[in-house]
């Protein structure tokens, strides 16, 4: 006797759920589209972060807004500029009070491509810094930094909703920041190679020779468990690559601008090592 033949339809009736969600999705835009409400994209798809659109009918867009404090800043203007870490000094006030300082040279930047809303769906500015030969550019680089009417640069970053209006070919210089402005100043910090436990997690060691020890002081020690998970867990903390990460430091004082020689002075460290590229920004 032939089987009864069964037809599961919980993946149709999922598919139906699905194309209804989405007709019923795209009514909604085409009945806001008819009031002149312009629909836009958000800029970010945040994963596991829960998320509101609000609708301002004046400014006739959807408006993304997200409860992470972290992407606030590609919704503001801001402003920076490319330079050379120089090295480190100090400064005294008028009451002897010493600050150290960082001497970087910032700029001047040539602006070699403008991105604006309706182009490229987003504002920014693009600038290059550092001289480069040009034989040691290929034809792309060239012709891109032949439209702005200067020669091939070494360094290249974009600045996203630049609070200033440039145009192509313009300079910016350090001019753009004022003292006592808070400034954020990103680098890649200094390689260190690989390390042990010791000085790249701050591990204590096993303390004193006794016990019949030998050669344990700066060892990792236990990893884990036994049999029972028969593996190490992921996150432990052991030896290996330290340093040349991207780091961000953040609320560093302008303490003095020198305009002819392009240098400006913020307060504290900055990372990296001395020459090395780092992006200030506002």
């Amino acid at each position: 006797m032939n089987k009864p033949f069964r037809v599961c339809l919980l993946p149709v009736l999922l598919s139906l759920r699905t194309r209804a969600r989405r007709a019923k999705s795209n009514a909604k835009k085409r009945s806001a589209a008819n009031e002149g409400i312009e629909v836009i994209r958000p800029m970010l798809y945040v994963r596991d972060i829960r998320s509101r659109w609000e609708i301002r009918a004046k400014a006739k867009q959807y408006v993304y807004s997200c409860p992470h404090t972290r992407w606030h800043k590609f919704l503001k203007e801001m402003k920076g500029i490319i330079g050379k870490k120089i090295g480190m000094t100090s400064i005294f006030s008028p009451d002897g009070k010493q600050t150290a300082c960082t001497i970087i040279e910032a700029g001047p930047c040539v602006v070699t491509q403008v991105k604006t809303q309706d182009t490229d769906g987003y504002t920014s500015l693009q600038l290059a810094f550092g001289d480069k030969k040009e034989k040691h550019s290929n034809a792309a680089e060239k012709n891109h930094f032949a439209k702005s009417s200067t020669s091939p640069k070494q360094f290249v970053k974009e600045f996203r909703n630049f609070s200033i209006e440039k145009n192509l070919g313009e300079s910016i210089t350090v001019d753009i920041f004022a003292e006592g402005d808070k400034v954020e100043v990103v680098g890649t910090s200094k390689g260190k190679g690989f390390q042990g436990v010791v000085k790249r997690h701050g591990f204590h060691g096993v303390g004193e020779q006794s016990h019949g020890q030998h050669d344990r002081q700066r060892a990792p020690g236990s990893l884990g468990n036994s049999s029972d998970a028969s593996r190490v867990m992921k996150g432990v903390r052991m030896a290996g690559r330290m340093g040349g990460d991207r780091v961000k430091v953040k609320s560093l004082k302008v303490v003095k601008i020198f305009p002819e020689k392009n240098y400006i002075l913020v307060s504290g460290s900055v990372p990296g090592h001395i020459g090395s590229i780092v992006y200030i920004q506002k």
